[in-house]
């Protein structure tokens, strides 16, 4: 990880419904960047995001689980959060996203935006995240851009497009990037087609309209002079997509990787640093005064814990998110949830499943510490002295429960402990008792949330339940 300003870091999540190719366009976005040597196909098993057997168990392919995975690119440190589509396995991109700066909303070229789409979207905007859309698989077979496009005034998304496909189904064979008025093709950028260049200039027309319709300054010089610069776009993109008034539109294929070079490029344009996100309310807990904390290396560390990881070789793992300060090795913290001091030994960068030590971390860096001792998901730390206390993360809760026990009498104490791990990494998990007959419940989000559970019951503990 390099050790980069917070202006040239960049945190964000992909969302969006199952089966629209969120974490395909995590590995291409991983492969575009140099982070991997070869694009990981969900499809063959070879992906870095989708890496749990329970992900690849029996043919039935999907997150369970939001996935962190840190990269350097051009100078710059992103991390991405692949979150699960699937409304069994919300929870985890549901607290991830109050801990981020970004999100992108990938959408379906063939059916655009659907349920998951939306409740996505909805919870991005509850946490004031800014949001990009993708669409795609434009290279599928009954692939339409313009419908996808439409599609999001369902959402009542003003949709801004900042690329368009060069051809559809079978002959994408590339994008227009509307924002710098060129041809982004496998071979690199280029001029625009001439069969291209009048829907280019009339999206950048309409692109242009779209900004100024968000900001009364840019509109007043619109007006003035009919158009409006590359700078100014971009400026008006960033803002638009922060407080909800406009969405940039990208799109592309994640197989194909068609489309995620200029994406992986407007990441870092059009979504906000930590310093750009703003300030985060804070309380002194000196003098219990209201105020807030910026993103400054220097300043006082505070961060929330945005996900707990059960690890087989280092054990519990809580990543946190770097809100302000700096916060490094061997280093003595508050847990300003539980008013406990705790100790930090090792920072580590998460790629995935693999993990990497890192001798620092600043505002909008994301790192995993192990064996934190009494802390949880949703927990906000600082400084031992001097420190201030952040809003925790809202944790949701389950809806549905199943009456559990042991199948063999003699593993219910190692039933019990087992499951209170796993509550442990999945807050949306949720173990009590019936106080009419005494029955042990075992709530989640779903009943596929509480069937998993069961099978990585076994893998992980060699424990069985009843359900």
């Amino acid at each position: 990880m390099q050790n980069v300003e917070s202006q040239n870091t960049r945190n964000f999540a992909l969302i969006g419904h199952a089966g629209d190719g969120k974490t395909s366009l995590g590995e291409a976005i991983l492969s575009a960047a140099g982070a991997t040597h070869e694009l990981g196909k969900v499809d063959e098993g070879t992906s870095v995001l989708n890496y749990l057997p329970e992900e690849q168990d029996g043919g039935h392919i999907a997150s369970i689980s939001a996935h962190i995975y840190a990269l350097d690119w051009k100078g710059n440190h992103l991390t991405l959060v692949d979150t699960p589509g699937d409304r069994n396995f919300h929870g985890d991109g549901l607290v991830a996203l109050q801990a981020l700066d970004g999100a992108v909303l990938v959408l379906s070229a063939v059916d655009g935006a659907k349920a998951g789409s939306e409740k996505m979207l909805l919870a991005a905007r509850e946490s004031n995240t800014s949001v990009l859309a993708f669409v795609n698989g434009v290279d599928r077979e009954r692939a339409n851009f313009a419908n996808s496009i439409e599609s999001l005034g369902s959402l009542g998304v003003k949709p801004a497009v900042v690329a368009f496909p060069m051809g559809e189904n079978e002959s994408l064979s590339g994008v227009i990037d509307v924002l710098h008025m060129k041809a982004v093709t496998a071979s690199g950028s280029t001029d625009i087609p001439d069969e291209y260049a009048d829907e280019a200039s009339s999206r950048r027309e309409a692109l242009a309209e779209a900004v100024a319709e968000s900001d009364d300054v840019l509109l007043e010089k619109y007006l003035e002079e009919g158009e409006l610069s590359e700078q100014e776009i971009r400026v008006g993109l960033v803002q638009g997509a922060k407080n909800g008034q406009l969405m940039p539109v990208l799109c592309g294929s994640a197989t194909a990787e068609v489309g995620v070079e200029l994406l992986l490029r407007d990441l870092m344009e059009l979504l906000p640093s930590p310093v750009e996100r703003g300030e985060w309310p804070a309380t002194n807990l000196a003098n219990s005064e209201e105020g807030s904390v910026a993103a400054d290396a220097d300043g006082t560390f505070s961060a929330v814990v945005m996900k707990t990881i059960i690890d087989r070789y280092a054990g519990t793992l809580s990543a946190l998110r770097v809100v302000s300060g700096t916060l490094k090795p061997d280093t003595g913290i508050l847990n300003a949830t539980s008013d406990e001091k705790v100790r930090v030994a090792k920072l580590l960068s998460l790629q995935g499943d693999k993990h990497t030590e890192v001798p620092e971390a600043g505002p909008g860096d994301v790192v995993a510490v192990a064996k934190l001792k009494g802390t949880h998901t949703g927990n906000v730390l600082t400084a031992e002295k001097g420190g201030v206390r952040l809003a925790e993360l809202n944790v949701p809760q389950g809806v549905i429960s199943y009456a559990i026990e042991a199948a063999d009498q003699k593993d219910e104490d190692k039933v019990f402990s087992s499951l209170h791990r796993l509550c442990e990494e999945d807050p949306s998990l949720h173990v009590g008792r019936e106080e009419m007959t005494g029955e042990f419940l075992l709530t989640g989000m779903g009943d596929l949330h509480i069937r998993t559970t069961v099978k990585k019951l076994v893998r992980m503990f060699d424990v069985k339940i009843n359900l």
